[in-house]
């Protein structure tokens, strides 16, 4: 069986309380440092949903290196974002997506299953667009993919943008 996936560079946690989750976290012992980011039109272009051009994406951040991964909070700010919609349905924090290194076997698999990409953004800084995939069916999540053998050679991220370490496509 062929692989899909190179590595798991994340987990993306929505959370309706920030604050809260922050201190959640540290209770277990992971306590950072915590990276703090608001995503805004400077950071995030681009976005399309459902094949459409969209409006950015509002959200608080909060993220650490957690190993070799990132623990990323996310709070969504825009009631009408599918980000805001699935966290009210849900209520409570919850793993949203999985932040994965691709390989080309994934958008074979993804495609065979009629799984779609269903938002990506554009992040102008790294030259990167992201994808987010609608595997929440399948795997219990859906997978943010970035494209190595798509979008060029894998790069290191700048230490004061919306990434942190594990995210780093060298590693």
């Amino acid at each position: 069986m062929e692989q899909s996936f190179e590595r798991v560079g994340g987990f993306v946690i929505l959370t309706p309380d920030m604050e809260k989750s922050l201190e959640t976290f540290k209770s277990y012992g992971i306590i950072g440092p915590w990276r703090e980011f608001y995503t805004d039109a400077e950071n995030v272009q681009q976005v399309v949903k459902a094949g459409k051009a969209a409006e950015g994406i509002e959200a608080r951040i909060c993220m650490c290196d957690y190993g070799e991964i990132t623990i990323e909070l996310f709070e969504p700010r825009d009631p009408e974002s599918s980000f805001y919609q699935d966290l009210q349905a849900i209520g409570r924090p919850f793993i949203h997506h999985v932040i994965m290194r691709t390989k080309p076997h994934f958008y074979e698999v993804a495609e065979e299953k009629g799984v779609e990409e269903h938002m990506s953004a554009y992040f102008p800084r790294i030259d990167e667009r992201g994808r987010w995939f609608a595997t929440s069916d399948d795997l219990g999540f859906d997978v943010y993919a970035w494209d190595p053998h798509v979008d060029g050679p894998r790069k290191k991220y700048p230490d004061d943008y919306i990434v942190t370490g594990a995210y780093d496509t060298d590693k």
